[in-house]
């Protein structure tokens, strides 16, 4: 067995600082190789998706739905992912008692070969 001084040291690449943020409009959609998923990062603790697109690293705020879509389909890193913003608004009501719009998305998810 060898020395722990033996080993190569690990490389790891800048994650995301020049990854490109994706905003998808209504009725947009993105396909990409999920890369990671960054849990609880943010002011809200929300995941960011970190996929390349295009050969080109990527990130995306996730949502409930996303996540809840992502975690029944077992997604992992190397599956290629599908993320489409729902056309049609939707409501709920917010902790002040006013509506809070947001749009659904589909997610799609290929598990890597």
């Amino acid at each position: 067995m060898p020395a722990f001084d033996d080993l190569p040291e690990a490389q790891t690449p800048d994650r995301d600082d020049d990854a490109t943020k994706i905003d998808l409009d209504p009725g947009e959609s993105v396909v990409g190789k999920l890369a990671h998923i960054e849990r609880d990062t943010g002011e809200d603790n929300n995941n960011m998706i970190h996929l390349i697109v295009d050969g080109e690293p990527a990130k995306k705020w996730s949502n409930q739905t996303i996540d809840r879509r992502l975690e029944e389909e077992n997604a992992s890193p190397g599956d290629l992912i599908g993320l489409q913003k729902h056309e049609e608004e939707s409501t709920f009501p917010g902790d002040d008692g006013e509506d809070v719009v947001y749009y659904g998305y589909d997610v799609r998810v290929e598990a890597r070969e």
